[in-house]
């Protein structure tokens, strides 16, 4: 039988019933029970990697801190906007000028990708903590606004780096992630 042309879970099947039938010999007299035991212990950890769940609980956690930095993030744009159109000057130039900051950076940064988000979310910011734009946020009234955005950005951000580091050690100490490659494969046979 060729194996190279056989998908992971053919292969990975046929290696199970390798292993089901090395359990069932009589191997007494024979030095072969250090060697099926490596080869089973492989196994098992091939077959759980090919197995995984496609879903897990830091995919709904990752969804739920991006949602709360896209909601903050437009209720204090969505916030600066009314400002404008407020009958006290000082609001409304106010609002003015931190809505075309917000421009600047890009008015439906929300709507891009994660990581293209996280970008323009700290230039955003950056420039809005400038003493004259925290000024005017003041002015405008929207402090606790402009803090619950960093707050909500800053949960999202934190648990990104702490899954990317997770993530490098894990790849680091030869764990599997998704795929089962062909030369771990070598490595069981």
């Amino acid at each position: 039988m060729t194996f190279s042309l056989l998908l992971i879970d053919e292969l990975l099947g046929y290696a199970n019933k390798i292993s089901k039938y090395l359990k069932s010999l009589n191997k007494e007299g024979l030095q072969l029970d250090a060697a099926i035991a490596k080869f089973e212990a492989m196994l098992t950890r091939a077959l759980e990697a090919s197995n995984r769940s496609k879903s897990s609980d830091f995919t709904s956690l990752l969804h739920a801190k991006d949602f709360r930095r896209d909601e903050s993030y437009l209720a204090f744009r969505n916030f600066m906007e009314a400002c404008m159109h407020r009958n006290n000057e000082t609001v409304a130039n106010a609002g003015g000028t931190i809505c075309r900051i917000i421009r600047g950076h890009g008015w439906s940064l929300h709507a891009g990708g994660r990581k293209n988000q996280s970008a323009k979310m700290a230039s955003l910011s950056k420039e809005l903590n400038s003493e004259a734009n925290q000024a005017l946020i003041e002015a405008a009234g929207g402090k606790d606004w402009y803090a619950e955005m960093l707050t909500n950005n800053a949960a999202y951000e934190s648990l990104t780096i702490g899954f990317s580091l997770l993530a490098n050690k894990k790849r680091s100490h030869c764990y599997l992630k998704g795929r089962i490659s062909k030369l771990y494969l070598i490595k069981i046979f």
